[in-house]
């Protein structure tokens, strides 16, 4: 390190306790920049029901989305008897930093779908509307899981 400094070990050694000591002396003096949010980014998750494997591996992802910071949405999780499917869906998306969108065959067609609504169809023309509205616009993230579209 002295070599790159251009001095002597004890040239350098002294400019570094110099510069402990300025730091240790403005020590609250000077605010410090938060180094992540106060509040964590929250995801919500759109998928369709395939079949079992498919939920669990969804499920999967959201455990390991969780243990990464993330307060994620999933219906799994937050769906009871006797609880409004639509009202966990709209306050979810409206709610969210970002929407995850897992695309299998089965999501595009339930989404494309107008004439059999289905929770994948509704929560799609959520995120249109938000994404026509120029709301949120950025952070719907496609996840293609299974097909080709």
């Amino acid at each position: 390190m002295a070599r790159l400094l251009n001095g002597s070990v004890d040239e350098v050694r002294e400019c570094t306790l110099t510069a402990f000591k300025l730091m240790r002396e403005l020590d609250g003096l000077l605010p410090v920049p938060e180094l992540e949010p106060d509040e964590p980014k929250r995801v919500f998750v759109s998928y369709s029901w395939d079949d079992q494997a498919h939920k669990d591996w969804v499920r999967q992802l959201a455990e390991r989305l969780q243990q990464a910071g993330l307060e994620t949405h999933l219906d799994q999780w937050f769906m009871r008897a006797g609880k409004s499917a639509a009202l966990f869906m709209e306050q979810g998306l409206r709610q969210a930093d970002s929407i995850l969108c897992i695309l299998t065959p089965e999501y595009a067609r339930k989404a494309n779908d107008r004439d059999s609504p289905s929770g994948t169809g509704y929560e799609q023309q959520i995120i249109t509307g938000q994404m026509l509205s120029r709301l949120n616009r950025r952070n719907v993230i496609p996840l293609l899981r299974n097909g080709a579209e």
